[in-house]
């Protein structure tokens, strides 16, 4: 049995084994280490697929009984103990926070529940790269993002962003890393940072992703606000147009020594300046010189789309114009038209009634996997690039409506 703690700077051998039960699930193997917490692969021995649990572990204030598999607090009373106690109610509020949550771009959590003396929550396990992963792999390569990549990526997660910041919900720790990139090209925002920041404040312990994390979060009584994922989101997409982390916040502040994107001529030949300036802005070291809400943003990037033109379901319009439009924001992985089901062979896109930002292109099985696997509601509404700008109910589509009744027991 451990009868003494582990170093308090790891997590390092604190995973729990694979094959360890947990609730109806089994762990397969360790996903992420990290100060405040391990994330696992499980499969749910119930219905037969794999998920992603997030097991609250703060190494400075706790430790795991290898033997027992109990995580302890470091000192029975205390600082420690109180802390320890504190970031056990800050994750199950994340937690809550999180399964109230219903956007296609933001993680999902399933369930939670309390286990060897901590918390967990289950979270779908959705095939993907992070985008960390995609920059490393397009540096390699030699090639770059192209803008309508970088436009696209921009507006679906400031759309996912909106949907948070509407709330009154901030992530706190946008990065590369923490950006999962699907199989078609969709971002999705992970492992919220909320939690971590309250326990942070409450410890007094600076956390800070190094060139991501703004300012004002870095302080004790900093306001946080939409303008601080911002930030992060520019410094993402920084290091996706330079291949290099931004400066700390810190050493910005008082003499910045980061060249704007806009004045480095090498970009300016690659990248639209408009785009290049629109990343400066979100990194402005004072919050005040930034965008203050992702509509801002938006403005600056997607010029407002004309009028939809009414169309006959005869007309075709290219798919070009579709995106040129300001509607719709092509996938990192685009989709070659195929002869579908229902005489439609040019791609599909979806939204909701109440986000403006349209998805695609997908074929008619991406988006009937999207269906399967609850990324699309059926309050959506659809339309084929043959269609023009005809969007309809997801569900008067036979082939997306029988998907959607198919569905019962997906991830």
């Amino acid at each position: 049995m451990s009868e003494n703690p582990p170093s308090p700077d790891t997590s390092l051998g604190q995973s729990l084994p694979t094959g360890t039960h947990l609730e109806e699930f089994v762990i397969e193997r360790v996903l992420g280490v990290g100060g405040f917490g391990i994330t696992y692969l499980a499969r749910d021995r119930r219905l037969g697929r794999q998920v992603v649990i997030k097991e609250n572990l703060p190494a400075q204030f706790c430790w795991r009984d290898t033997h027992s598999l109990t995580v302890r607090p470091r000192h029975k009373e205390g600082e420690d103990a109180d802390n320890y106690q504190y970031s056990l109610e800050s994750f199950e509020r994340e937690a809550s926070t999180l399964a109230s949550l219903d956007h296609p771009g933001i993680v999902k959590v399933l369930r939670s529940f309390e286990a060897h003396g901590t918390a967990y929550f289950v979270m779908p396990f959705v095939e993907g790269v992070t985008f960390d992963e995609v920059i490393q792999q397009r540096r390699t390569s030699g090639g770059n993002f192209t803008d309508d990549e970088l436009r696209g990526l921009t507006c679906r997660a400031l759309d996912a962003l909106r949907y948070l910041h509407d709330r009154g919900i901030y992530h706190r720790d946008i990065k590369p890393g923490n950006i999962l990139v699907t199989a078609t090209g969709e971002p999705v925002l992970i492992d919220f940072g909320a939690a971590r920041q309250r326990l942070s404040e409450r410890s007094l312990t600076v956390i800070e992703s190094s060139g991501y994390t703004p300012f004002e979060q870095l302080q004790s009584r900093g306001k946080i606000g939409p303008w601080s994922d911002l930030y992060a989101l520019g410094a993402t997409l920084y290091k996706a147009i330079t291949g290099e982390t931004a400066a700390k916040a810190a050493d910005r502040i008082m003499d910045d020594p980061q060249l704007p994107l806009v004045h480095q001529s090498a970009l300016r030949g690659r990248h639209a300046p408009s785009l290049l300036a629109s990343i400066d802005k979100a990194m402005a070291p004072k919050a005040g010189d930034r965008f203050q809400n992702t509509s801002e943003w938006r403005a600056q990037i997607m010029p407002t789309a004309p009028a939809p033109t009414t169309r006959t379901p005869t007309t075709r319009v290219p798919v070009s114009a579709q995106k040129s439009s300001g509607k719709l924001y092509v996938s990192l992985t685009p989709t070659k038209p195929v002869p579908q089901a229902d005489g439609f062979a040019a791609p599909w896109y979806y939204k909701s009634l109440h986000i403006p930002t349209a998805w695609g292109p997908f074929s008619q099985d991406q988006l009937i996997g999207k269906i399967r696997s609850h990324a699309v509601l059926k309050n959506c509404v659809v339309m084929n690039a043959e269609e023009g700008n005809q969007w309809i109910n997801i569900m008067s589509v036979p082939v997306f409506a029988a998907a959607m009744r198919s569905r019962h027991g997906a991830v």
